[in-house]
């Protein structure tokens, strides 16, 4: 990759750690008092550490400018290769029913390749970081250190939550290896890596397939394929299954079955992830609320995969609407990994008479009511999953200085019981909202718990 000088952010005059600060002024003050009291002991040592100072700011500025100048010379000096396909988070069950295997069941590798001057200052070393973030998770962080020359690592990392991790820019860290400097310069290297949902156990929800006729669809092409007999010439590159080899022993010439080229089944049914905002949701749980939702819409899709029922899904902040089989399943979970809340005016449905809804939304949902409104216009039988909340209180990570003097910091008391009531009424919330929405005027045929 190129090093346009236009992206080149600058960097600051002293680039001194907190540790390079304190041993600058420590240097500064034995310096000036050896002159001050005409001590040589204190005169020497003082100058010697403020010479290590001033070499080791030089050194940094100098190894900076030497990189730079060496990437503006060189394309594609610096790359990162991640999992193309995406991963799970871990640790990640295998999916169910024999789904397709994730990189993330294990740590998954980052490729980095980074060339660098065959020559760097002593004392001066570099390395390679890339942070990739989405909407409030923590960060995926990726750090791999130089040497001079060409430089190739491959890095394990795992993802604790499921999203789109994008990162604009790269960033190559200078430091000398007593720590007293740091100074980052950024380079645009855009990456992404997409974290699916799990897939876990999904209850036998039996009733999924009752209604919304795709066993009537698969009827109907059966009967298409068995009646309409009718054949075209064979021609190089069709596919050798549909001959009609009966038609071959009478004529001695090859033909191909028409019937047996029938469009891919449309699909009836219709899965819906409501992600609107929630009433009453606690700030500091909804991030893992929503991922509990996700995959229990995952878990319910690949349910009906697997019986081999081809499906639509749709989601708010959705931009279309796209129809699913077997064979693209790691595309619909593509789709549920970039889901996050978003209003429910974003809603896309498709154009058909008839659909049997899968909808998964929260008992809170501001949009939910008029996504069963606008569903029950249109005569669609709906089945409506809510999800619980679920919450296991654990200890937040401690600080730095806190770990040191093995103090972990824990929840005040106050804070838990509050924490606790708002959980509780939001599940009591959902207890009278599954009642709610099986009375008129709603009249959902069928509404369970997640």
């Amino acid at each position: 990759m190129s090093w346009p000088a236009s992206t080149t952010k600058r960097s600051r005059i002293f680039p001194l750690t907190w540790r390079g600060i304190l041993f600058s002024i420590v240097s500064a003050s034995l310096l000036f008092f050896g002159i001050l009291r005409i001590e040589l002991a204190a005169l020497l040592w003082g100058s010697a550490f403020f010479l290590l100072v001033l070499y080791t700011l030089g050194g940094n500025h100098f190894c900076r400018w030497l990189i730079r100048r060496h990437l503006a010379t060189r394309l594609e000096a610096v790359d990162c290769t991640l999992p193309a396909r995406g991963l799970f988070p871990a640790p990640a069950p295998p999916p169910a029913g024999g789904g397709t295997e994730a990189a993330g069941s294990e740590a998954a590798s980052a490729v980095v390749r980074v060339e660098l001057p065959a020559r760097l200052p002593p004392g001066l070393r570099a390395a390679f970081t890339l942070t990739l973030s989405w909407q409030e998770r923590k960060p995926i962080r990726l750090r791999a250190p130089l040497s001079p020359g060409r430089n190739e690592h491959r890095l394990g990392f795992r993802a604790d939550k499921r999203g789109l991790y994008k990162s604009r820019r790269a960033g190559l860290v200078v430091t000398d290896l007593l720590g007293y400097t740091r100074s980052v310069f950024e380079v645009p290297l855009t990456e992404q890596v997409r974290v699916l949902p799990a897939l876990r156990p999904a209850p036998e929800w039996n009733d999924l397939g009752e209604e919304g006729g795709e066993e009537v669809e698969k009827l109907v092409r059966l009967k298409r394929s068995q009646e309409l007999l009718e054949v075209r010439p064979y021609l190089p590159g069709d596919d050798l299954r549909k001959i009609n080899w009966k038609l071959f022993a009478h004529l001695d010439e090859l033909f191909i079955r028409l019937g047996e080229e029938t469009p891919p089944p449309e699909s009836r049914f219709l899965v819906l992830l409501d992600t609107s905002p929630v009433s009453g949701l606690p700030a500091e749980l909804a991030a893992d609320y929503l991922d509990g939702l996700v995959e229990a819409c995952a878990a319910a899709a690949n349910l009906l995969l697997l019986r081999g029922v081809h499906l639509t899904f749709t989601r708010c902040g959705g931009v279309s609407l796209r129809n699913f089989g077997l064979e693209t399943r790691e595309q619909l979970l593509a789709d549920l990994a970039e889901a996050w809340w978003s209003p429910a005016e974003d809603l896309l449905l498709p154009a058909r008479k008839s659909m049997q809804v899968l909808v998964f939304s929260t008992p809170a949902s501001l949009g939910l009511d008029s996504i069963l409104k606008t569903l029950r216009s249109r005569n669609w039988g709906v089945s409506l999953f809510l999800k619980r909340l679920v919450h296991t209180p654990s200890a937040q990570e401690a600080g730095r200085w806190e770990r040191l003097l093995f103090r972990p910091r824990e929840p005040a008391a106050g804070e838990r019981r509050g924490l606790e009531a708002e959980v509780e009424a939001f599940n009591v919330n959902l207890s009278q909202s599954r009642s709610r929405y099986r009375r008129t005027p709603w009249r959902v045929s069928y509404v369970a718990e997640v």
